[in-house]
C-alpha cells in the first residue's frame, strides 16, 4: 500500500522533472536563437543579399553546398546529413523561416553549421569555422579558391564574395568566426525579401505619421 506522502514525493518529483525538460529545451532554444541574430530578420537577410560593399568575383563553377542544390526540401537534407542538433522555428520574424543546427569534423577542423529554409526549401547555409584555430582561414580559403577559381588568394585578404552564372552566391567573412555562406540567387527569394523591407519601411512611415499627427493634437 502506498502512502499517501510517498505519492505526493512521487508527484513532486514528476513536477520537478517536467519542469527541469522544460527548462533545458528554453535554455536551450534561446541559446539557438542568439546564434541566430547574425540574420535572424527580413532586414539582416536583405542586408545579405544586397552587400554593394563586397564585389562580386564571376566563376564559372557552380556554387553549391556540400553538392546539395539550392530548393532542396528538408527530408533530403535530413537523409543526407542525419537529425540536426536543434530546429529552430524563426517564422514569427522571418516567414516560414526554418533552421536546422548541425557541427561537423573535417579531419581535426571544426565547423558549426547553419541550414536556413523558407516554406521548407532550402536557401542559404552558413559555416562557422574558430578563426583562433592555427591557419584554418588560410586553409579554408585555399581551398575555395582552388575549387571555384584560379587566382592568387592574397588579393582577397581573407575575405571573398563569389557569384555563379545562376547568382548563387558564396560570401566568406573574417567576423568573430570565420564565416563561409552559400546563398540562392533564386529571382523570387529575392523579390520576395525586397518586397517585405518595403513593407516593413511603409509600415515604419505610417507609424511615424500617426506619431507625428498624434503629437500636433495632443502638443
Amino acid at each position: 500500500m502506498v502512502s499517501i506522502g510517498h505519492n505526493s514525493f512521487l508527484f513532486n518529483a514528476l513536477s520537478f522533472l517536467k519542469w527541469e525538460r522544460k527548462y533545458v529545451a528554453t535554455s536551450k532554444s534561446h541559446y539557438y536563437q542568439s546564434r541566430l541574430n547574425r540574420i535572424d530578420s527580413w532586414e539582416k537577410l536583405y542586408r545579405i543579399t544586397n552587400d554593394k560593399n563586397k564585389p562580386s568575383v564571376f566563376t564559372n563553377q557552380s556554387i553549391l553546398f556540400y553538392n546539395i542544390p539550392f530548393g532542396t526540401n528538408q527530408k533530403k537534407i535530413v537523409s543526407h546529413f542525419g537529425k540536426p542538433r536543434h530546429k529552430l522555428d524563426n517564422s514569427a520574424k522571418i516567414k516560414g523561416h526554418e533552421v536546422y543546427f548541425y557541427k561537423f569534423n573535417f579531419y581535426g577542423i571544426i565547423a558549426k553549421c547553419e541550414i536556413h529554409f523558407i516554406n521548407k526549401s532550402f536557401f542559404l547555409a552558413s559555416y562557422f569555422f574558430n578563426r583562433t584555430m592555427d591557419g584554418v582561414s588560410k586553409e579554408v580559403l585555399d581551398t575555395i579558391i582552388q575549387k571555384y577559381i584560379n587566382v592568387e588568394e592574397q588579393i582577397f585578404e581573407h575575405s571573398l564574395q563569389l557569384e555563379d552564372i545562376q547568382k548563387n552566391k558564396l560570401i566568406v567573412e573574417n567576423d568573430v568566426d570565420y564565416v563561409v555562406t552559400y546563398l540562392s540567387g533564386d529571382a523570387s527569394l529575392y523579390e520576395c525579401i525586397t518586397n517585405q523591407i518595403l513593407e516593413i519601411e511603409n509600415q515604419k512611415a505610417q507609424s511615424q505619421q500617426l506619431r507625428k499627427d498624434a503629437l500636433r493634437k495632443a502638443l
